[in-house]
């Protein structure tokens, strides 16, 4: 979700989206054209975050993980979320709500108000919010 932003930490980004619950339904695996020695493979996916299955709401889906391989081996990869339905149904609903009940918790979880914080402390944290987000809802 985060391919606009500096490289990151693949095993933090993979450790937050455990705490924050997201869940990943792929779909099929195509290779793209190209002109080039490397395979480009696309495999969508749906998905599920922020405690939106536990919710009733979601999948979202729409969303590309993007895989480039050359000569046998993985050379880049990339993780493309399609925020346009998720951020109005869970991700700036979750904010708010951390806003308003936990306005100490939002710099520990997010670097800015579109990016997540991957520090142990965060992933923790993300992993208790998400949870008492869930319970609040419902």
């Amino acid at each position: 979700p985060w391919e606009s932003y500096a490289p990151r930490d693949w095993r933090a980004d993979m450790r937050y989206l455990e705490a924050a619950g997201f869940q990943l339904m792929f779909e099929e695996c195509v290779e793209q054209p190209g002109e080039s020695e490397a395979i480009t493979v696309h495999c969508g996916y749906a998905a599920h975050g922020l405690g939106s299955d536990q919710i009733g709401l979601g999948p979202f889906n729409s969303h590309v993980f993007r895989v480039v391989i050359k000569d046998g081996l993985v050379v880049s990869s990339g993780m493309g979320f399609d925020f346009s339905e998720f951020s109005g149904a869970m991700w700036w609903p979750f904010q708010e709500w951390i806003q308003y009940f936990h306005p100490e918790d939002f710099a520990v979880l997010y670097e800015s108000p579109d990016l997540s914080r991957q520090t142990d402390e965060a992933i923790a944290l993300w992993e208790q919010r998400v949870q008492g987000y869930v319970d609040y809802v419902n």
